[in-house]
């Protein structure tokens, strides 16, 4: 999802589940010693994308929320504030597959 895209709210809607959906499906595939994280964490999102060109990182700011939001309801952190998650703008690579790496945010 990209902040330029214009499309009907419920459109946007189910696509935001889809994302939020998946991620929080994947991530109750982890083992239950890594839900909740006991720390704050730092999450990068790598999206595939067909060609290497100039993209704009923030447009993708609702992806990555509906990304966090499914953490949260998978129960790997308690809450999307800033107290528990940060993230960085997404990379794009070349494929076909997302790539969420969550890691311990070190000050």
């Amino acid at each position: 999802m990209n902040l330029n895209d214009r499309m009907h709210w419920a459109a946007r809607s189910k696509l935001v589940k889809v994302w939020r959906n998946q991620t929080g499906w994947s991530a109750l595939q982890l083992p239950k010693a890594y839900r909740p994280v006991p720390c704050p964490i730092l999450v990068d999102v790598e999206l595939p994308v067909t060609r290497l060109g100039r993209r704009d990182g923030h447009n993708y700011a609702p992806t990555i929320k509906a990304i966090i939001d499914g953490l949260v309801d998978a129960s790997v952190v308690p809450d999307d504030n800033t107290q528990w998650v940060a993230t960085r703008d997404p990379s794009f690579v070349v494929g076909r597959m997302v790539k969420v790496t969550i890691r311990p945010l070190t000050a």
